[in-house]
């Protein structure tokens, strides 16, 4: 048995600390951080498939998917890729942009591109301001102020691929259609998460029959905050 840990952006493998002597077999947890020093407006989370698929294919038998947020749409990207090896998914608040404005009503979606506008401006990719903007819409007014400097200053060495994800993730316009061959597969969501993301993990489970939607604690940052609930959810629905 194989399973694939795909981190959100920005945290890195050790996120998945909680997971390391409780799951059995191999354990495959890719560092999709990157310190980029200047944006690079050709880049696509085709290359981050493509680095995973290359790890995944090292090893053999069923494989268990488990991905947080950019490593959640990453992890339903290689089920696709792998359906055969995919035995289960646990997602927790993937980001499905396309998804929500294919399903959610015009209001919500004028309401969301006004919301998001900020992000997208790529004179603003590598700076301080974008970076405590995207932390503080995840996880409420603050937290990235409330970070330690140290980690501060690594976020914003990441924020050249990090504004390339957000960018390519709001400009995707992939409609549910997708996912729908994924098997039957899990997303979470926290119970303090944004709006419109808590809005599009519903929306997702209503068009997917095969998805399960189940509400953990914390927010959008939940794997990282309550980990061992996190941790015991995942793991019981692995060894079901």
């Amino acid at each position: 048995m194989t399973t694939l840990m795909l981190h959100s952006s920005g945290t890195g493998p050790r996120q998945f600390k909680a997971f390391e002597s409780r799951i059995q077999g191999r354990l495959i947890c890719p560092d999709l951080r990157a310190r980029w020093p200047q944006a690079d407006q050709s880049w696509s989370i085709d290359q981050d498939l493509e680095k995973v698929l290359e790890e995944v294919d090292q090893s053999h038998g069923p494989l268990d998917i488990v991905g947080h947020s950019y490593g959640g749409v990453l992890g339903m990207r290689v089920a696709l890729a792998r359906p055969d090896r995919t035995r289960k998914i646990w997602v927790h608040e993937p980001v499905l942009w396309g998804c929500y404005r294919a399903l959610a009503t015009p209001r919500e979606v004028q309401d969301f591109d006004a919301l998001v506008a900020p992000f997208i401006p790529y004179e603003r990719s590598g700076t301080r301001d974008w970076m405590l903007e995207f932390v503080n819409f995840w996880s409420g007014p603050g937290t990235f102020q409330a970070l330690p400097q140290p980690a501060q200053d690594d976020l914003v060495a990441q924020s050249h691929k990090l504004f390339a994800q957000v960018v390519g993730l709001l400009a995707d316009d992939t409609g549910p259609q997708i996912w729908a061959p994924l098997p039957p597969f899990t997303v979470s969501i926290g119970r303090t998460a944004p709006l419109p993301q808590r809005r599009s993990m519903s929306l997702l489970a209503c068009a997917l029959p095969q998805a399960t939607l189940v509400e953990l604690p914390g927010g959008h940052m939940g794997p990282v905050t309550h980990p061992l609930a996190f941790a015991r959810a995942v793991k019981t629905a692995l060894d079901a």
